[in-house]
């Protein structure tokens, strides 16, 4: 079974106009902070997902009883595919 989650980690719109506001910074200058949030946002999120009872149960695998009655060591494993697809 596979099990597909996209995120898209968004700031809200408030962020951008208070970026925008900042007297003395460039668009570009705004554009680089703006970036720099979400990529802080996006690493905070994992901070919180990789806490230590995932990674130990990720090392070790969870012992779960599956739907044919037979205890079996399950190991979840995270998948990520990024691409790049130009517009034709």
């Amino acid at each position: 079974m596979y099990v597909f989650l996209m995120l898209d980690f968004q700031l809200p719109d408030r962020v951008k106009d208070v970026l925008s506001a900042l007297p003395r910074i460039s668009k570009s200058g705004i554009t680089a902070l703006h970036a720099h949030c979400r990529r802080e946002l996006f690493h905070a999120c994992w901070k919180h997902l990789l806490d230590a009872d995932f990674l130990e149960a990720y090392r070790h695998g969870i012992i779960l009883r599956c739907p044919d009655g037979i205890l079996r060591r399950v190991f979840s494993r995270i998948f990520t595919y990024s691409a790049d697809y130009p517009e034709k």
